[in-house]
């Protein structure tokens, strides 16, 4: 923004991505990366052999067993997942990007009279990366995704992008890692929702406090 330019993030969202994880998939990419072994056969032990049922009121269904996904609520279970995805930061041609376990993102720094030629490049990595997730048996969520044109008001133009045949609208704020980002980095929106978190979390608190001692 000090430099006159505008800032294009994506924030990608995947459709319940650690259910997604193909057992087969995932244990040759851990083959590649040079897993020995010992510990390849240990670790398709902890995959394999899971099962599911589903339950609607008193009725259960017959066991599923699951080929799919790792287990969530554990240590190894994000470890994998990052294991999994980690070649994706490396697909897009064009745009920089970086990821926390599920959350992914796109970014570009450029002059405004460049939108052009950025929504070209950012459309050539959606596709890239789309081909990918569909190798990899993920699949990215259009209607979540966000696409963020930060700058200085002034300077910033509306654009719009394509994402499975969808135009992805830019928003004014977007989440990200539990922080609300806007378009023009003055934080209020996320100052107003922490405050408001808070306010409810403190009437909470009061209406309990004859219970609790000093």
């Amino acid at each position: 923004m000090d430099e006159k330019r505008i800032s294009v993030v994506v924030l990608l969202d995947m459709t319940k991505a650690f259910d997604g994880i193909r057992h087969d998939i995932l244990l040759a990419k851990l083959r590649r990366i040079g897993i020995s072994p010992s510990a390849l056969a240990w670790l398709s032990s902890y995959l394999s052999g899971r099962k599911q049922v589903v339950r609607i009121g008193n009725a259960i269904s017959e066991q599923l067993e699951l080929r799919f996904g790792v287990p969530q609520g554990s240590i190894l279970g994000p470890v994998l997942f990052t294991l999994y995805v980690n070649e994706l930061l490396s697909i897009p041609n064009h745009y920089q990007s970086m990821g926390y376990v599920d959350d992914t993102k796109l970014l570009l720094a450029l002059p405004p009279n460049q939108t052009t030629d950025a929504v070209s490049m950012l459309n050539d990595d959606l596709r890239e990366i789309t081909k990918w997730c569909c190798r990899n048996a993920l699949l990215i969520n259009p209607d979540k995704t966000k696409l963020l044109v930060i700058g200085v008001p002034q300077l910033t133009k509306t654009l719009s992008v394509t994402l499975m045949d969808k135009i992805i609208e830019p928003v004014t704020t977007a989440k990200d890692l539990g922080v609300y980002i806007d378009n023009s980095l003055n934080y209020n929106d996320h100052i107003n929702k922490i405050s408001s978190s808070c306010i409810y979390k403190l009437i909470m608190i009061n209406r309990i406090k004859y219970l609790l001692d000093k």
